[in-house]
């Protein structure tokens, strides 16, 4: 009987022990994949290049870099005589309105980054205190599963004594 209450405590324990390690690398993934995710961020706003700033406005570049400046140089030369002629505001109000405008760009992106990294961080955490308390909770399984073993070998240890035929008494 000693030997089934001592294999139970093992079996419990091994159980504890399965589900915290599953618990951990539950908690390690997230926060892995949370890291993965700022990186991924990171690089992206790094990466913001010309091609980006093209593709944001419905531009690209060219493959040929010769038609590319011909291009360039024949929308130059569109622009600034229709800029001209059709202009409804000055030249510093054009500038003031399209430093403005990228300056909303960028503030919304770097809004948009800010948010994004800080819902990761906060997922992250999310995921680390849920696993912090399922190991918690599967520590304190396994305690009241040694507690109460304990208490059973005690129980059984004394039932001897009892046994013998003296029920506590001297003879």
């Amino acid at each position: 009987m000693n030997r089934d209450i001592v294999d139970d405590v093992r079996q419990g324990a091994a159980d504890a022990l399965g589900k915290t390690e599953a618990t951990a690398a539950s908690a390690k993934e997230g926060i892995l994949d949370a890291i993965g995710r700022v990186s991924e961020i990171v690089r992206t706003v790094r990466g913001f290049g010309l091609d980006d700033f093209l593709g944001t406005v419905g531009l690209q570049r060219k493959q040929s870099p010769a038609l590319a400046v011909g291009m360039f140089g024949v929308g130059v030369a569109c622009g600034a005589v229709l800029g001209v002629i059709l202009a409804p505001m000055s030249g510093e109000e054009s500038r003031k309105l399209f430093k403005t405008r990228m300056s909303q760009l960028f503030d919304k992106s770097e809004r948009k980054v800010h948010a994004t990294v800080d819902d990761t961080v906060e997922k992250a955490k999310s995921a680390f205190d849920d696993a912090k308390a399922k190991a918690k909770d599967v520590s304190s399984t396994l305690e009241h599963g040694v507690e109460h073993a304990t208490s059973k070998v005690q129980g059984l240890r004394r039932a001897p004594e009892m046994d013998n035929g003296t029920n506590g008494r001297s003879r």
